[in-house]
């Protein structure tokens, strides 16, 4: 079909749904009526700029493809109702009515993005070409058995959005721990009215929710189960280290090692970071738990593990708001424990509470006083480094690794990015976002709030800022790179973003290497535990191999 016949038939069934819509007076239908009227209006404009051949057709028609399908649905929904409609409970409406709201959102956006983008060009194109020579797919028999596989494990989750969403909605504690325990009863038996409540907190999201929900391995009842699935550890230790340079948005590095005065005016705001070592690393003192709270030098301390020479560096995911170091045990144990190397996980301090760049800064903090104490401290000297994150933590692996460079510190020796987040500029489109209109675990609703969360000052500018968007980093500074491992899934809403990244990096003589793993969503890492999605030992594996070549690099 033409794509001026698609535009037809989307104004016509806009014109129908509004005609409908106004025969009642719910203030909710007038929200619905501005939306479509929104799109009618940006369709109407958009007409006229294609006569113009200025149109990014590709994205376009793939946006307008989401519209065709979500109207479909919303006016399926209006069909089932009887009578006047009780849209506050109907899940579906809502989640269809924001789908659209999105799509009004990024519409223009999709039509006037650069033609020449890497995913508007046929694949035998030479960028293509070039690319592939470091891309790997990891593929299975069946792309949809693998969908398959992850889609129920998420749906067994349901029930904790459910819980979280209903749960937390009661305005006393009492009430809400009481709504949670019965909710726990309720859709532990009735599960498909759990993913409905789940898909209804999608299309309205709050962030305290999220948050809570997001963090629920961490709470006491649910880390003490968590704690049978993930593997045992000989160290697991945590530290709260001073910051000890200026912070990284300062345009001038200053180390405040030797300033007594400055040093106790950030003392406050230490850093907490949790140590994970193998019984390998240490063949006389075991550690369950301990917590050290000064991590300034100490005369006559305990006996240090044996000394190691190669630390994993890493970051944790979570959109910036939630989880932690602890919930990330499920993969960071198996590394310290099959790699018989060390790990740090850092936990810095979440948004929206500690917006940009106050998490960020705790992750320049906590490599700054490794690279100078973790000899006398933990026994490790950090000849070499691979700085490792998911999802935000990769975002904030690379603002690292690019202060680094412009600080002249220690460059990491590697970076391995696991479906990392490159980009938090809300006007920029790429296909793989649609994904994120039916994704469970980051709804498109969910990705906005947590933009809005995380980049509170509206001076910012995500599209530019590498500390922000680490996508938008100079040619030169992709110069100064050390190897880049990147790994994504095919069905996760961040893919695009990380082949452009790979591109960027190989125009720059960069080593990189990117796999992508068929029918894979976000978060898999997090997922490989027993009774969790057997596909995801895949994504731990690989992330295994890129450590061992990485610490073997010359």
């Amino acid at each position: 079909m033409e794509i001026l016949d698609v535009i037809e038939s989307i104004e016509l069934c806009i014109r129908v749904m509004t005609e409908l819509y106004a025969e009642y007076s719910f203030p909710d239908f007038e929200v619905a009526k501005t939306t479509l009227l929104s799109i009618k209006r940006k369709l109407e404009k958009l007409k006229t700029q294609k006569e113009t051949d200025s149109i990014n057709l590709i994205f376009f028609q793939k946006v307008l493809k989401a519209i065709q399908d979500s109207l479909d649905m919303l006016y399926e929904t209006t069909q089932d109702w009887k009578g006047p409609p009780e849209i506050q409970e109907d899940d579906k409406f809502w989640t269809d009515l924001k789908k659209l709201e999105t799509l009004d959102e990024i519409l223009i956006y999709a039509a006037n993005a650069s033609k020449d983008d890497l995913l508007c060009l046929n694949v035998s194109d030479e960028r293509w070409k070039k690319l592939n020579y470091v891309i790997m797919h990891h593929n299975y028999s069946k792309r949809s058995k693998t969908i398959k596989h992850y889609k129920t494990f998420f749906k067994r989750t349901a029930s904790g959005w459910a819980l979280m969403s209903t749960g937390l909605k009661e305005k006393t504690n009492i009430e809400k721990k009481v709504m949670v325990g019965l909710g726990a009863i309720y859709f532990s038996i009735f599960q498909s009215e759990a993913v409905k409540q789940a898909e209804l907190y999608s299309a309205k999201p709050r962030i305290d929710i999220s948050q809570t929900t997001f963090n629920m391995i961490d709470s006491w009842m649910l880390s003490k189960l968590y704690n049978w699935v993930i593997p045992s550890i000989d160290i697991n230790k945590i530290y709260h280290v001073p910051r000890t340079v200026s912070s990284i948005t300062s345009k001038e590095f200053h180390s405040y090692e030797n300033d007594k005065d400055s040093l106790i005016a950030v003392e406050k705001h230490r850093v907490m970071m949790r140590l994970l070592r193998s019984k390998n690393h240490n063949s006389s003192i075991k550690f369950f738990g301990g917590f050290c709270f000064c991590a300034e030098s100490r005369k006559g301390k305990k006996k240090q593990p044996k000394k190691a020479n190669k630390l994993i560096f890493h970051i944790h995911g979570g959109g910036y708001i939630s989880m932690s170091s602890a919930s990330h045990q499920v993969y960071t144990r198996k590394w310290a424990n099959i790699l018989k190397i060390p790990v740090i996980s850092i936990d810095y301090r979440l948004a929206p509470a500690h917006p940009y760049p106050e998490g960020l800064d705790d992750v320049w903090q906590a490599y700054n006083w490794i690279l100078n104490h973790a000899e006398e401290e933990y026994g490790i000297t950090p000849e070499k480094i691979i700085v490792t994150g998911d999802s935000a933590g990769g975002n904030f692996a690379l603002a690292l690794t690019y202060k680094c460079i412009l600080s002249g510190i220690k460059v990491p020796d590697g970076l391995i990015l696991s479906y990392p987040s490159l980009r938090l500029d809300k006007n920029f489109f790429t296909p793989s976002l649609l994904l994120s209109l039916d994704d469970f675990l980051i709804p498109h609703t969910l990705m906005k709030l947590i933009v809005e969360n995380y980049l509170k000052d509206s001076s910012l500018d995500p599209a530019n800022d590498i500390f922000i968007s680490p996508i938008a980093a100079s040619d030169e500074m992709m110069k100064a790179m050390p190897p880049v491992r990147i790994l994504v899934g095919d069905n996760d809403p961040l893919q695009d973003d990380c082949m452009r990244f790979a591109e960027k990096l190989l125009n720059a003589n960069g080593d990189v290497k990117l796999t992508i793993f068929q029918g894979t969503p976000h978060g898999a890492l997090n997922l490989c535990f027993p009774g969790g999605v057997k596909e995801s030992f895949d994504v731990l594996n690989q992330t295994i191999a890129w450590f061992e070549e990485l610490f073997d690099y010359n």
